[in-house]
């Protein structure tokens, strides 16, 4: 999904939830941007997930740019990816 003029998109990494909790927490909470799932934990490993939930911050390049720990609001999210395109535009 992507986040306005920010080009910014937003996935969900699921791997240990089954599918139908899933989809309840996104009728609950909300949410319509892709859902992937992580079977064997390949990307969990890949970026060292340690606490769920994680937000990671990647930019355009495929660095990591922040992480965040425990739940986040969408308006900390919308600075923090605001603030990554103000030092890419430097």
């Amino acid at each position: 999904m992507a986040l306005g003029a920010s080009g910014a998109e937003l996935y969900t990494i699921v791997n240990d939830d089954d599918e139908d909790a899933v989809r309840a927490f996104f009728a609950e909470q909300g949410g319509g941007w892709p859902i992937v799932r992580d079977d064997d934990a390949s990307i969990s490993v890949d970026f060292g997930v340690a606490k769920v939930p994680e937000t990671w911050l990647i930019s355009p390049t495929g660095v990591v740019a922040q992480r965040f720990t425990g739940q986040i609001t969408a308006e900390l999210l919308g600075e923090a990816i605001a603030a990554m395109s103000a030092e890419s535009a430097s």
